[in-house]
């Protein structure tokens, strides 16, 4: 049986949909497997056979929102990255509409495989009797390389902090600026890793309030890095910071975690899941500054607490994409055996 994977070839930067695309179309081509990618623009007028399943990528939802096709007849289905109505830095209109595109997709498809645990709980919930599969991401090998070992001591220095996010309103950057102004008379300084030309007002104006309460000289931002830079930087990090009011799952606290690195971060997405609250870092609600200011200051003052989240976090072993790849193939086999 042929699977036709329809999904957006290149995209700078890449987000965490565009890498896991990138790897299961990677480990079908290693095993073997008759994953074949399809450019959208070839597929949006294509047909198919029955005998093929077509798989299409949410990244797509807005060129099949604009063409619409019905799919009941069950050989093609939607890989869910991501709620797009749930982010919060979207106004009410908007929500609504990225609702309804979502819904008149979903509802012409035949199955649909969701990218993280809560997405497919919300799927099988909102689409009653669509078959919905769950495959979560994998973790790079380079960053459970990257971690330090207990004879390595940290670098010396501030207390390096790390917030892997393109710098966009949904990530929480300004919620962790107001909580960083209250703790200026600690010894750190902030990493910014991800894109500032997405929506490049919000980023002028991070930068502008940073200057504003004395902490722009504080702030080191990277740009966005490839999977082995991103591993050497966390390498050296003492901390990651994630404040985002919107996950459909958490790839950046995944690496962090299987870096080794002791996380504070927003109870979105599978955070719950992926971080162990007391254990590996700790939980905050979104949009809470203070709460985020209260639990990124112990970490600061504590470095043995800070060691002792590294420790707990080395013993844990990071998902593999190999795993990832299984769930995807059983997954698509329980669909064509239907």
């Amino acid at each position: 049986m042929e699977i036709i994977f329809v999904h957006p070839q290149t995209q700078n930067p890449p987000s965490g949909g565009h890498l896991f695309n990138r790897w299961i179309v990677a480990e079908a081509e290693r095993r073997g497997f008759p994953l074949l990618p399809c450019p959208p623009e070839v597929a949006l007028s294509a047909r198919f056979g029955r005998a093929t399943r077509v798989l299409w990528d949410s990244l797509l939802l807005a060129a099949l929102a604009r063409r619409p096709k019905r799919y009941r007849d069950g050989t093609h289905g939607l890989l869910v990255h991501y709620l797009p109505f749930r982010d919060p830095a979207l106004g009410h209109g908007e929500r609504r509409r990225w609702s309804h595109r979502f819904d008149r997709v979903v509802g012409g498809m035949g199955f649909a495989l969701a990218t993280g645990a809560g997405v497919a709980a919300f799927l099988e919930q909102r689409f009653p009797g669509l078959p919905v599969g769950c495959c979560e991401p994998g973790i790079d090998p380079v960053f459970p390389a990257a971690r330090r070992t207990p004879d390595q001591p940290r670098e010396p220095g501030p207390v390096r902090i790390a917030t892997i996010a393109h710098l966009l309103p949904a990530k929480g950057h300004g919620d962790l600026l107001e909580a960083l102004g209250g703790l200026g008379h600690l010894a750190w300084e902030w990493h910014w890793v991800g894109a500032d030309h997405l929506a490049p007002e919000h980023a002028r104006n991070l930068r502008i309030a940073a200057a504003a309460v004395g902490l722009g000289a504080r702030i080191v931002h990277h740009g966005v890095l490839p999977a082995p830079a991103l591993a050497r930087l966390l390498r050296r990090m003492d901390l990651v910071v994630q404040a985002s009011g919107f996950e459909s799952y958490g790839m950046a606290l995944a690496e962090a975690v299987a870096a080794g690195v002791p996380v504070v971060a927003t109870a979105v997405g599978e955070a719950e899941r992926i971080v162990r609250h007391g254990e590996t870092g700790f939980l905050v609600p979104a949009q809470d500054p203070m709460r985020l200011r209260e639990a990124v200051a112990r970490l600061l003052l504590d470095a043995a607490l800070r060691q002792r989240f590294r420790e707990r976090s080395t013993r844990l072993p990071p998902r593999t994409w190999e795993a990832a790849f299984d769930d995807f193939v059983r997954f698509l086999g329980r669909v064509a055996a239907a």
